[in-house]
């Protein structure tokens, strides 16, 4: 399959959630566009301290990353430091299935080390996004509180429309012709 194909096919609803879990685990502020080596380098380092990969190494990758989008997407991103990529351009680049293979021979397994580490879901991530609806909910219930007296005027609507049924009943019952 082709880099060109994978990207270009890649759903919006996917890349969003790719970007959204990319800025979580790599602790980037929502409006910063670029991620940068070091920060990669860290998360790589976290997820697998016997990875055999360096900073430099992370750095070149991050270059031949920008080289292959720009190639294969055809946009120039425009690109904030020398070891950075827009945070774009990295998730359609970590979703491609075959990027091992366009990239030079030589960063081929350092590629695959970064991708794994961006790629694999902890159970932690698992754990946050299960719970991250009731957190949301909870957070939504704390804003929009009930005031005190709503609870008893529900009460009393509701024994209003209760009485005001069975006395309809009662007197259709009693005098049917009053209708």
């Amino acid at each position: 399959m082709s880099a060109n194909y994978a990207i270009t096919n890649i759903s919006e609803k996917f890349k969003s959630r790719q970007r959204r879990r990319f800025r979580e685990m790599l602790n980037i502020d929502v409006s910063t566009k670029f991620v940068d080596a070091d920060a990669i380098f860290g998360l790589v380092v976290e997820r697998d301290p016997m990875a055999n990969v360096t900073f430099y190494d992370v750095k070149e990758v991050v270059k031949e990353l920008r080289e292959v989008h720009a190639t294969v997407a055809g946009e120039d991103v425009g690109y904030e430091g020398d070891d950075s990529i827009s945070l774009a351009a990295f998730v359609d680049c970590m979703s491609v299935p075959d990027l091992e293979e366009h990239v030079k021979t030589s960063l081929q397994a350092k590629t695959a080390i970064v991708r794994k580490a961006m790629m694999t879901t902890t159970v932690g991530e698992v754990i946050e996004d299960a719970t991250r609806s009731s957190i949301q909910r909870d957070i939504l219930r704390d804003t929009f509180k009930v005031a005190i007296w709503e609870a008893p005027l529900n009460a009393i609507v509701t024994l209003t429309v209760i009485a005001s049924i069975l006395f309809m009943g009662t007197s259709i019952d009693f005098y049917p012709d009053s209708i």
